[in-house]
């Protein structure tokens, strides 16, 4: 029992370096798309709105604190930070997006429809599928930014 508790811990350990360097880069500017900083004003904003909306919720947890300097959100090629948590964005696969849009509400998000698929193992072969949403808000003044992130992601799911 204890060497697979060692393996195990030693696998979690080597995926959160692994993620701990995805997120250095992107912070170092390495493989930047698209990059802003929501206002405090602005987050607050598009916070209540997520809280209050009744249907397709927000699959990414905001946190609770405020960011005094603005919230940072960076975007690469197959991925997005925002603040501090970090998504990845793939068009194909068991966990991926099938559509990207621009919400307009009190504050503009870009939205991502999120699709996970699951295939149970064993003498039945079912497939389940979960849809989710994944908005991450968009800076008055990143309008730009916006659309270089859009015209990418929309390629992606092109190709």
């Amino acid at each position: 029992m204890g060497t697979v508790t060692m393996i195990v811990g030693a696998l979690m350990t080597v995926n959160y370096l692994y993620a701990l360097s995805l997120v250095r880069k992107l912070r170092r500017g390495e493989g930047v798309i698209a990059s802003w900083t929501m206002p405090p004003e602005e987050f607050d904003r598009f916070r209540g709105v997520e809280r209050a909306r009744k249907t397709r919720k927000n699959n990414w947890r905001m946190p609770r604190g405020d960011w005094p300097s603005g919230l940072p959100v960076v975007f690469s090629a197959n991925a997005v930070l925002v603040g501090d948590t970090y998504f990845k964005l793939l068009g194909k696969g068991i966990s991926r997006f099938c559509n990207v849009r621009i919400e307009t509400d009190a504050v503009s998000s870009v939205e991502f429809a999120m699709r996970l698929t699951v295939h149970s193992a064993g003498t039945l072969n079912l497939t389940a599928r979960y849809r989710g949403h994944l908005r991450v808000p968009i800076a008055k003044v990143a309008s730009v930014q916006a659309a270089r992130v859009m015209s990418h992601f929309q390629q992606v799911i092109a190709d």
